[in-house]
This record gives structure tokens, sequence and C-alpha cells, in this order.
């Protein structure tokens, strides 16, 4: 009788946990998602964690809008900023709900700094905790390079491009001066967008906004103060508003929300790549976020 070693064991036990997640996986990822059996008058979304796509968040903002049952949206922030692309798809989706008329109420958590302030600004009112970090309105690209390490261990590389600028961030090389020069101009360029946004949004003469984004944290009051956000408060706070300005009766207790449709091919290489150190997954990023 043949008998198998408990490492072959382990190793088909392994592989049958694997495929049972995947097809676990791949079956809810089929399934409709059940809405609110009391369907609630207004929408739940929430901006969580580094901004790098933003096809979900505008996905559960156009299906909100267009259910005849939700007359307005909390959209709740809780990220740090990332993507800049990314955030301003989202602002565009808020811009649009506006010139719309359909009411929009944005509430901050713990953070909603740089690219997650940038993405509320048209938000009809912006709620903010006192303890809440947010502004930064800031604009940071970065990366390594590691050319004497290489030549310690004797290594090399050789690029060919079309182009001085082609290779500006190259882990290979130390940037040049010219390289600096360059991203400069394009990290300012992308500020400028920024001031822009919030002087038009926050109505602050871009003159008297220059002197605090600088890339600097507010707390919520601070932010209130400089008139960055509408009024101290907490979720509830919002929801209580949101309800009075669509005219409800009362205030709901629970708020719709959609889950975005994700393939469950994408989970899973989103969670592999997340495993990857993020200075090691791009070599240059410019980012409206938090460092």
């Amino acid at each position: 009788m043949l008998r198998f070693s408990k490492i072959v064991w382990f190793i088909l036990a392994f592989w049958a946990v694997v495929c049972l997640t995947l097809i676990a996986v791949m079956i809810s990822s089929l399934l409709p998602e059940s809405s609110l059996t009391d369907k609630s008058q207004l929408g739940l979304v929430t901006i969580e964690g580094e901004l790098s796509d933003a096809r979900p968040v505008i996905e559960q903002l156009h299906t909100l809008r267009d259910e005849t049952s939700i007359k307005g949206i909390v959209l709740r922030v809780e990220s740090p900023g990332g993507s800049v692309a990314a955030a301003q798809e989202i602002f565009s989706a808020l811009e649009e709900m506006r010139r719309d008329s359909f009411p929009v109420v944005a509430t901050f958590g713990n953070m909603a700094a740089s690219g997650g302030y940038y993405s509320a600004l048209p938000a009809e009112r912006i709620f903010a905790n006192p303890g809440t970090l947010t502004g930064s309105i800031g604009v940071i690209t970065q990366f390594m390079h590691g050319e004497k390490l290489m030549e310690k261990i004797g290594l090399g590389s050789v690029t060919v491009t079309s182009g001085n600028m082609k290779d500006v961030g190259n882990p290979f090389r130390a940037p040049r001066p010219e390289d600096l020069a360059y991203l400069k101009s394009v990290v300012d360029d992308t500020h400028e967008q920024f001031l822009e946004a919030v002087s038009k949004w926050r109505k602050i003469p871009i003159d008297s906004l220059r002197p605090i984004a600088d890339g600097r944290v507010f707390t919520g009051r601070m932010a209130k103060a400089a008139g960055l956000v509408d009024t101290l408060g907490t979720m509830q706070d919002a929801i209580r508003w949101l309800s009075t300005r669509c005219g409800l009766e009362s205030v709901p207790t629970t708020l719709e929300s959609v889950k975005p449709e994700e393939p469950w091919i994408r989970q899973l290489f989103d969670g592999l790549e997340s495993a990857v150190p993020a200075g090691l997954r791009n070599s240059s990023r410019v980012l409206w976020k938090l460092p």
C-alpha cells in the first residue's frame, strides 16, 4: 500500500484550501448584492484608504443617484489621498452631481487629507470632526535610486531612450539637475491645479490660500477656522443635515449602499500587489497624499 509522507499530505491540503478559497470568491462575485430592506432615502459612499482607482467610487455614486428612492448621498472620507487622476475623477463626478442639484454631503472621519480632501470639494457641505486630520494641500513625488549600491556589488544597467527625460526616476542612476527641475515643474503645475480647485469651491482667493497650501495638515477645528470645511460635526450630524436638506420627514436609521462589482481575478491580483512594498511597485509617481 502506497503511503504518502506528511509533507505530501500537507501540500495536498494546502492546495485544496487555495482551490476552495478561489471557488468561494468566484461564487460570491457572481451573486447579486442584496439591498437594504427598508429602502433608505439616503445613500452612502465611502472613500477609504489610498486612492488608486476611482471607478468603484464613481460607480457607486452613479448607481445611487439613478435610484428613484434615493434623495441624497452621504460621502464618507477616510483617506490620506493618493493618485492625482483618481482624485480628479471622483471630484468631477461630484462636480457633475452638484451641477445637477443632486444633494451630496461629505463627512470626514479620522483622515481626509490631500487627494482625499480634494475629492470631496464639490460636496454641498463638508463636515469634519474637530480632531480629523485634513488639508495637506500639496503634491509629492519620490523615488529610490541604488547607483552606489550597484557599484559596490559590481552590477550595472543599460538604458536606451528616445529623449533625455524618458527615464526620469530611473532607480539605477542618480537624478541629474535637469531631472529634478523637470519633476519640480510637474509637481508645481499639479499643485496649481489643486489650489485652483480649493479656491473655486471654498471661495478662498488663491493668494490667501498659498501660505497654508504648503502640504501642512490641519485638525478639523483648524480647517474650519481656515475655511477649508463648513461644519464641525460627526457623520450623524451630516446625515441629519442632509435629511433636512432633502425634505425627509425623519432621519433614516440606515443608509443605502452599493458594493462595487469586482471580478474575482482582480481581487486576487490586487491582494498579490498589496504584498509588494509601495516603493518597489512604481519608480516615480506624482501623488496628492500624506508622505
